[in-house]
């Protein structure tokens, strides 16, 4: 009897322990001293930048590194210096003025730190990934010159596109030691290496792979196939919560959509038939693949597995140029 006693309590203290671990998992990636208002909404920090396009479980967005966040819901709007997390189990995607699509997958954690246009003819985005998985989707732009930074602790990855460049993606994961970079059809990206100075800057083509370990000079890249980008894509897919939007009280402030006279795209207006995102996902990856399928088939050797090449891009180095605006 004293045995099965102890047995029970020994089961209740293990399953008290498995909870109390899952909820101090979920909140660790929340910052020290933020209070979640669940009951009302203040805006960011000047214009509008973007907003929530679709979003599963439970996401937080905070203002400025400010000491409150705020419970992320369909079509929120997001503003410059917004810190978004999200937990365990959930996701989100997020559309910018632009056009630009980034997709969180769950204990993410990322900062709109820029967002600037230029006089209507150029356009810079930094953001500040400090962990997880994001997949960045930059449409094509008219623009003369569109450049996306995005800095983890050990790297800086830039996407430069000029009028005639193509929609570009990319998929970047933030680990504890090291920095993952995947580059998708017609995509190039620059890779500094934070944490090793006199590295030399990297050129990544498209369906490469490179990885930046902390404090380690970069070696060189991999060649990835098709069919593992579309794997990629595919862990960004999730069904999104089927509830109403969020309600809030009467002190919630209006949240309609502000864009400055700088903006070149009000979000609303966004029509993804013109910025090419379905196309480059469905038509553009399938095309691909056909013709991948049919060269294997003709060679009757190429195995669609993991065989990486190893290359050494020497003759892609070239220095970093700066950042458009007090990046930090």
């Amino acid at each position: 009897m004293i045995k099965q006693k102890l047995y029970i309590y020994l089961f209740t203290f293990l399953s008290l322990l498995f909870v109390f671990n899952d909820i101090l998992t979920a909140n660790s990636i929340i910052p020290d001293g933020v209070v979640i208002e669940k009951n009302q909404f203040k805006h960011g920090i000047g214009d509008q930048i973007g907003f929530v396009e679709k979003l599963k479980g439970k996401v937080i967005v905070i203002h400025d590194k400010k000491s409150t966040g705020y419970i992320a819901y369909k079509n929120m709007p997001l503003y410059v210096y917004d810190m978004i997390v999200t937990l365990k189990n959930s996701s989100i995607s997020i559309k910018y003025n632009d056009g630009t699509s980034i997709k969180l997958k769950p204990e993410t954690k990322i900062s709109n730190v820029q967002f600037n246009y230029d006089n209507k003819t150029t356009r810079s985005m930094l953001f500040d990934l400090e962990t997880g998985d994001v997949r960045f989707q930059i449409p094509q732009s008219l623009l003369e010159l569109t450049e996306t930074v995005i800095k983890t602790s050990y790297a800086m990855i830039r996407v430069k596109q000029s009028s005639d460049s193509k929609s570009a993606e990319a998929f970047i994961r933030a680990l504890k030691m090291k920095t993952e970079i995947d580059s998708s059809i017609d995509t190039q990206l620059e890779i500094f290496n934070r944490t090793v100075p006199e590295d030399e800057v990297l050129l990544l083509n498209e369906l490469e792979r490179a990885v930046i370990q902390a404090y380690s000079l970069t070696t060189g890249v991999k060649k990835i196939n098709i069919n593992e980008i579309q794997l990629l894509q595919n862990q960004f897919k999730y069904e999104v919560d089927q509830t109403e939007d969020l309600e809030l009280d009467e002190k919630t402030e209006n949240t309609g959509v502000y864009v400055s006279d700088s903006a070149i795209i009000n979000p609303r207006d966004i029509d993804e038939d013109e910025i090419g995102l379905e196309e480059f996902d469905e038509n553009m990856i399938e095309d691909k693949i056909e013709k991948n399928e049919k060269t294997q088939q003709e060679q009757q050797s190429i195995e669609v597995s993991e065989q990486y090449t190893e290359e050494i891009h020497e003759d892609n180095i070239k220095s970093m140029p700066s950042l458009p605006s007090k990046p930090d």
